[in-house]
């Protein structure tokens, strides 16, 4: 009976350790968010000021919110308008302050890293400013003799887009990547794709998307592309959601897709009847004089760091290392205790079963 007890007790030592884990995996791993504004959360509430005005950065961006969950040691160094240089090289000025190159947070106890990049460096936003239309045939705003954006970046017979992303843009992610790994060796590295701006055809309206931005006062929640651009503006979010995904899987990292997921959620689900639920924000004005965008304009709203937040943490927690107790001290001292305990059962267990055995043989 005491070696039936004795095994039970050992059972229950080897598997304490599992039931930890599943719960306090990732405790007190030291966590370094990389990024531009969409890592940020660029538009929430309430700001940072890290990792210096000017930067954008909010304490509900995705970085924070999978810290909290997973209670993690936090270093959010995501800057809006970072391209990927400013990760690795060159320091970003906000304005407001100087950016060192954000993998300068990186060391070897480094052991989580999270990185959106890439958007910047296609220039996404100096694209979205180009197609903005006066209505759903155009013509341009900025360029009232064209009526679409799309002939204007495929002038020449192909896609200019198409060819900055893999003669710049997609050598340039490459590139902080190996940068990442050279500073942090032993991290994780997860890198998010972008949510999409612009639907397919399966989640546009009847009516399309169309929605004014000018106007006085300026409207809410503009959508201001024609309906040749929208699938033009999809098409080059797909290519970039693709380059990094190759060199995401190329350089041996987790890549977390959340174009195709978020078609439904574009701004454009606000031109629905009933209007759909948006994650991203649309295109609203400021001020006219000067001109400016509403904080947040085509980037994650709540419910869209919310999105990316969850599949995130769902990767994060299936990519923990096994052997999570050697690098993480945090957790191995939380679950002393229990191995402690269990192991004092054990002993115990084993010098009664020796006392038994001595009287037995004392009897005979």
């Amino acid at each position: 009976m005491l070696l039936v007890c004795t095994a039970s007790l050992l059972a229950s030592a080897t598997t304490i350790a599992p039931a930890q884990a599943a719960s306090t995996a990732a405790t007190g791993l030291t966590y370094v968010a990389l990024g531009d504004s969409y890592a940020a959360g660029y538009g929430l509430q309430p700001p940072t000021d890290q990792p210096v005005p000017g930067c954008d950065q909010s304490a509900q961006d995705y970085p924070h919110r999978l810290a909290t969950a997973l209670d993690l040691d936090l270093t959010d160094v995501a800057c809006s308008g970072a391209v990927a240089a400013n990760i690795t090289t060159t320091p970003e000025n906000t304005g407001k302050g100087t950016v060192p190159p954000q993998d300068t947070a990186l060391n070897g106890n480094t052991r989580i890293v999270t990185l959106t990049i890439g958007g910047n460096d296609l220039g996404f936003t100096d694209i979205a400013t180009y197609c903005a239309a006066a209505s759903a045939h155009g013509p341009l705003l900025i360029h009232p003799f064209q009526f679409d954006c799309r002939s204007h970046y495929t002038a020449s017979g192909s896609d200019n887009l198409q060819e900055k992303l893999d003669t710049t843009v997609s050598p340039a992610i490459a590139a902080t990547l190996a940068a990442i790994h050279t500073k942090a060796p032993h991290a994780k590295v997860f890198v998010l794709g972008y949510p999409a701006i612009a639907p397919d055809a399966a989640d546009t309206p009847v009516g399309g998307c169309f929605r004014p931005t000018l106007g006085y006062p300026p409207p809410a929640e503009g959508y201001p592309f024609t309906d040749t651009d929208v699938p033009f503006l999809l098409q080059t979010e797909q290519s970039l959601d693709n380059a990094i995904q190759t060199d995401t899987l190329a350089a041996g990292d987790t890549f977390i897709p959340t174009l195709q997921a978020s078609l439904a959620h574009t701004p454009c689900a606000a031109s629905a009847t009933p209007a759909g639920a948006s994650w991203i924000n649309g295109l609203s004005i400021a001020s006219l004089a000067p001109p400016s965008l509403q904080p947040g304009a085509l980037h994650p709203d709540a419910a869209g760091v919310a999105y990316l937040t969850a599949q995130l943490t769902t990767a994060v927690k299936a990519a923990l290392p096994p052997n999570y107790l050697s690098t993480n001290p945090t957790a191995y001292h939380r679950l002393a205790p229990s191995l402690a305990l269990a192991i004092a059962a054990i002993a115990a267990a084993i010098l009664l079963l020796r006392r038994r055995t001595r009287r037995r043989a004392a009897q005979h």
